[in-house]
């Protein structure tokens, strides 16, 4: 894998809840959690995200699911998975390792302060990220730096809060049942999680904080989708015209207007 300019960062030494029980998270992704692996590559190939050596990073990665899955899928690709657990990040260099991936790679870092260049991304996605992140138009300036002229956001986020809180409630209970073991106290780990569904308004307001070009969001049952083109240059604008459909067939559109 090509050099991407990544630089090391230091993280806390505090375990999170997501450390503490990184298996089951790692089995609730891989299991349980909806894929929208299908959906992402069609959205960003339909969007003009050239493959050839292109550079896609994955915030909040967590077991490397979506890095791997996309790594695999596509081989001209370079992937970066970023999440702020040690023990995740473990997790995904592992799952790499296993699927003999040489263009996919894993950091621990935090999405609100990225080591990344300014303009060195071509394409970023997220999903499931922002319903746990505070400060989270920190995190949107920050994906909005790193993104090239041309570049792509794809974002993913829950629709009901109930379905979108299980897995941390249950998270929490494995956590106390830990403690309680004598394997490790609950007070060695963070454990002040919170999970904070964002009505469709919401969503779409946390989006248009930044001068995108162009936006499109759509919705399914139980999520809700944008992506996001950052400008591009004159000259490449001049080269190739846009791409004139959505990832859902229709023409473009927005469906929450701000």
């Amino acid at each position: 894998m090509e050099s991407v300019h990544v630089h090391k960062t230091q993280a806390t030494d505090q375990e999170t809840l997501f450390d503490r029980v990184a298996w089951f998270y790692a089995i609730c992704r891989e299991r349980f959690l909806r894929d929208d692996t299908e959906q992402i590559i069609q959205t960003l190939t339909t969007h003009g995200l050239r493959l050839n050596n292109s550079f896609l990073v994955e915030l909040g990665c967590g077991p490397g699911f979506y890095a791997t899955r996309i790594a695999q899928r596509l081989r001209l690709l370079n992937v970066l998975g970023i999440d702020a657990s040690r023990r995740l990040v473990a997790h995904s260099k592992a799952r790499a390792r296993l699927m003999n991936l040489s263009n996919c790679s894993f950091q621990i870092a935090d999405a609100r302060s990225l080591p990344l260049a300014d303009e060195s991304v071509d394409a970023i996605i997220t999903s499931r990220l922002f319903m746990i992140l505070e400060r989270k138009e920190d995190a949107t300036e920050e994906i909005f730096r790193v993104l090239r002229p041309g570049g792509f956001f794809f974002i993913a986020e829950p629709l009901g809060p109930i379905r979108a809180k299980i897995p941390l409630a249950i998270m929490r209970s494995l956590g106390w049942l830990i403690s309680l073991s004598g394997e490790a106290k609950t007070a060695d780990y963070d454990n002040n999680v919170q999970v904070q569904v964002l009505t469709p308004c919401a969503f779409s307001n946390l989006i248009h904080l930044q001068p995108w070009e162009r936006v499109v969001q759509w919705q399914s049952n139980y999520y809700q989708y944008a992506v996001c083109s950052r400008k591009r240059l004159v000259s490449e604008v001049e080269t190739s015209g846009p791409s004139q459909r959505s990832p859902t067939g229709s023409n473009w559109h927005i469906d929450f207007e701000i």
